[in-house]
């Protein structure tokens, strides 16, 4: 069977497959640019597993460890999801640090997407301080290194662009 032909006579396969095989891609394209769309399904994991958490926990003082029992031991595979809740974010800053990076090593913040660099530094920045209030003080100190990784890793990649801004170039 001549599968060129019924390829050049459907529109839709001939579309798919030019896109496929013959879609333009730069030379150095490696692992590295993955990193960008696995953030944004890490974030997508996170807005789902904190939807379906939100559903079962209640807010309260008195009764919010109950809720989190609740979720844990009632709800089908609400363990599954409070894991994959917590796990996520942990994840979803190590994949936005490796992307940040990949943006670094191939100096990405240069013209012509000096623009693109700056929203995605805006958006770290929003990342970093959504992130902080939801821990107290207490809980701070005893686990400090949520606290104290993304605020250095932020400054690290804020030093180190202006370095590479000013020196390299």
């Amino acid at each position: 069977m001549d599968y060129s032909r019924i390829i050049k006579q459907n529109i839709i396969i001939k579309t798919i497959i030019n896109f496929i095989i013959y879609y333009p891609t730069p030379v150095n394209l490696n692992y590295f640019w993955n990193f960008g769309s696995l953030a944004g399904l890490c974030l997508v994991l996170q807005l789902i597993t904190g939807i379906f958490l939100a559903m079962h926990y209640v807010s309260n003082a008195d009764t919010a460890f109950n809720s989190v029992e609740h979720i844990m031991r009632d709800v089908n595979k609400g363990w599954l999801l409070r894991y994959l809740h917590a796990n996520g974010a942990s994840f979803f800053f190590f994949v936005v640090y490796i992307h940040i990076f990949r943006g670094l090593h191939y100096i990405s913040f240069i013209m012509p997407r000096h623009l693109l660099w700056c929203s995605g530094v805006i958006i770290l920045l929003i990342m970093i301080r959504a992130t902080l209030p939801r821990y107290r003080y207490d809980q701070l100190m005893q686990i400090g290194w949520k606290f104290i990784l993304p605020l250095s890793l932020g400054f690290l990649i804020f030093y180190f662009g202006l370095f590479l801004f000013f020196y390299l170039i």
